[in-house]
């Protein structure tokens, strides 16, 4: 069971509907993971390369480092969930994913 935090709830809520902007703001107060398997790192790579290649997203803004990587699956976290989901249930659904305040460092 994950404990809901108020204060990312209320960072989500505060951030508006653009994914991006929900996602620069979780990140930016520091609700990061860095901790993943190699295993994780690949599969997530290939696949923000894969829609980096699919969406024609230019080569200089592509993912490079397990930061860039992590925050990407960050974003796609919200983004899947941003539609159809409270503030409360996204926040609950990034913990859920092993995101927490302090989790980059």
């Amino acid at each position: 069971m994950t404990t809901l935090d108020f204060n990312l709830v209320n960072i989500i809520k505060n951030a508006g509907g653009d994914p991006g902007d929900v996602t620069d703001a979780v990140w930016s107060a520091g609700y990061q993971k860095m901790d993943f398997t190699t295993e994780q790192i690949i599969e997530m790579t290939t696949s923000q390369i894969v829609d980096c290649v699919y969406y024609d997203v230019p080569q200089n803004v592509w993912p490079t480092t397990v930061e860039d990587v992590s925050k990407g699956y960050l974003n796609f976290i919200i983004d899947d969930a941003l539609g159809i989901s409270t503030p409360a249930e996204i926040a609950a659904e990034v913990l859920r994913n092993g995101y927490q305040k302090g989790g980059g460092k």
